[in-house]
């Protein structure tokens, strides 16, 4: 998969872990554009601006999105809904990136389309694993479509 074609979108309200994740996404080298945005309203604007772009030679396929659980205006298990209800990026998918380790919490997720779910550990090396084999997954050992 071309990593000039796609970007990848961080959805998380805390600063600190926007920073982390780029620190990441930098280490990992991977080509591919981070985008961040601060909650699930942002997230949901950021698609539909990608769906409605005219622009083919600049225009990004959302290749992947973290998603984390609590956020303000709108949490993540209700912009995961939201995303799937409208079917846009069917495909597209949705990794949940949170602190929570709850079981119903993990159920609820997968059952609305959730395709992973990652808790946010606190050493550097560990996260960069964790995205690293998520990338590789997704990008590398298997083949989906992507809207």
């Amino acid at each position: 998969m071309n990593s000039q074609e796609y970007v990848i979108i961080v959805a998380d309200d805390d600063d600190d872990d926007i920073l982390l994740i780029n620190d990441v996404f930098d280490s990992l080298n991977t080509g591919f554009q981070l985008h961040s945005v601060g909650n699930g309203k942002e997230l949901i604007e950021y698609l539909d601006q990608l769906s409605g772009s005219n622009d083919l030679v600049d225009r990004k396929k959302p290749g992947l999105v973290f998603l984390d659980i609590n956020m303000p205006i709108m949490n993540g298990i209700d912009t995961l809904k939201e995303i799937r209800k409208h079917g846009r990026y069917p495909c597209v998918p949705v990794v949940m990136l949170t602190t929570s380790y709850h079981r119903e919490t993990i159920d609820v997720c997968y059952e609305y389309g959730a395709v992973g779910f990652l808790t946010k550990p606190g050493e550097f090396q560990v996260f960069e694993k964790k995205i690293g084999e998520t990338l590789t997954y997704w990008f590398d050992t298997i083949r989906h479509p992507i809207a």
